[in-house]
């Protein structure tokens, strides 16, 4: 049986966008996350190393959105997913990375994906 961790309206600043003005300054996304997980023997004993530590995906997260400038949320949701593929008990996730103001006709923008790491 594989229980659900949601992380909601995770705010992280990133270098990311196609325009120059996006080159020139950081942006805030919010993302939002689903993690299929199997954490019984957590539920069960209360202990942390027997599920997943959203604060190591948090810094996780932190650290990819670092690393350079991004030019496509798509490209940022991928490097993402594709680090969380050595997370103990991670069956899936789904990510969600909303773009706010991106132009004055449009509040936001958003991506969404999901990846399976194990059946």
């Amino acid at each position: 049986m594989l229980q659900r961790i949601k992380l909601n309206s995770f705010k992280i600043p990133v270098s990311i966008g196609i325009h120059d003005w996006e080159k020139k300054q950081l942006q805030t996304l919010t993302l939002d996350l689903v993690l299929w997980v199997d954490v019984e023997l957590a539920m069960k004993s209360d202990d942390i190393s027997k599920t997943i530590d959203y604060t190591e995906i948090a810094s996780i997260i932190k650290t990819i959105s670092k690393q350079k400038h991004y030019q496509l949320i798509e490209h940022l949701a991928f490097q993402i997913l594709e680090s969380f593929s050595n997370q103990a008990f991670l069956y899936r996730c789904s990510i969600k990375i909303t773009k706010l103001n991106v132009f004055e006709q449009m509040n936001s923008v958003s991506f969404e994906a999901e990846k399976i790491y194990r059946e």
